[in-house]
């Protein structure tokens, strides 16, 4: 919260008692959201579904989760999906106007944690379907073992859809930056 600290400042102030009572007052550029398309509660139940689904698909017994490349990037898409998440609470809960700070932690969050979870889903999809081909061309993958690695991979596809429709929602939101005296 340091590189906040030139955005506010402290006002002392006394009470009926007079004990002092100091007052933190926001003095920043204030983040006016316009044209906002989709409702902010889209993008909550979407960040939860992504969590729910991820977190489904690794219970599954798959030969490619017991495979390095795709275990390490489907653990490390947590992050990035808590952040969303994270952002998307912050977004919803937050106003029409929203301080530097509100912005930063809420739409400046979810698109970075979008970006990361493109990055992550694409290498997981593009990853499984290799081990999917290589396993159906040395004919290692037993059917059911090959029906569980689509289910991931299903998985996968739904989680990166919902990724690309909330970076199509995350584009449409309008912010313009106004003055702390227009307040």
């Amino acid at each position: 919260m340091k590189k906040y600290t030139k955005q506010y400042r402290t006002e002392e102030t006394r009470d009926k008692k007079n004990k002092k009572k100091h007052t933190v007052i926001y003095t920043g550029d204030y983040y006016e959201v316009k044209n906002e398309k989709g409702k902010r509660e889209n993008f909550l139940i979407s960040a939860a579904v992504f969590l729910m689904l991820h977190f489904m698909a690794g219970f599954l017994n798959t030969s490619s989760s017991r495979v390095f490349y795709v275990t390490l990037p489907y653990a490390i898409l947590f992050f990035p999906g808590v952040y969303f998440l994270m952002g998307s609470f912050r977004f919803w809960r937050a106003g029409q106007k929203m301080e530097i700070p509100t912005y930063e932690k809420s739409i400046v969050r979810m698109r970075r944690s979008i970006n990361g979870l493109l990055w992550g889903l694409g290498y997981l999809i593009i990853a499984e379907i290799i081990f999917q081909v290589n396993g159906l061309y040395q004919k290692e993958l037993a059917r059911e073992e090959f029906l569980w690695e689509m289910v991931f991979l299903i998985i996968c596809a739904v989680n990166m859809v919902q990724i690309f429709k909330n970076k199509k929602r995350m584009d449409m939101i309008e912010t313009t930056v106004s003055g702390a005296s227009q307040t």
